[in-house]
């Protein structure tokens, strides 16, 4: 499954920047990490529910997970098995709406996906404000205990 990947060596080097700072810095970056991650996956139940149908019933298999170096949303098919077909389509089993998996062209939506890729795209912005509040606020309360 392909990954969407915001600034993955700047993670690295804040990670080494705060453990530098404070040993329990990236313990509480990874919290930052997955409490961003676990907003993604709320926005995309949501957006996966309005869809209704299959997707609605895939949206359980969404999940997310943070470390001190990265922010991840996964889909995970072990539960649900047609959860894939749900978020890229399928050309040919009826059940999942048209095939938008790689090399989607569709110009309304601007790429793969029906709920989980189009929440990230529509939300970018978003996301990475919300994260970077955050790690200001980190950054705050590691620079206030000294």
């Amino acid at each position: 499954m392909p990954a969407y990947v915001i600034g993955a060596n700047g993670f690295r080097r804040l990670r080494k920047d705060l453990k530098q700072m404070d040993d329990k810095a990236p313990k509480q970056l990874a919290k930052v990490n997955k409490s961003i991650a676990q907003h993604v996956v709320e926005l995309a139940k949501a957006k996966a529910s309005s869809l209704g149908g299959v997707a609605n019933k895939a949206a359980p298999a969404l999940s997310a997970s943070g470390s001190g170096s990265s922010v991840a949303v996964f889909l995970k098919k072990t539960t649900r098995p047609y959860a894939f077909g749900a978020e890229f389509g399928s050309k040919k089993y009826k059940q999942f709406k048209p095939w938008r998996g790689n090399n989607s062209s569709d110009a309304f939506e601007g790429g793969p996906g029906y709920f989980l890729f189009p929440t990230i795209r529509a939300n970018k912005s978003e996301i990475e404000q919300k994260w970077l509040e955050a790690v200001n606020k980190l950054l705050e309360t590691i620079q206030s205990q000294y």
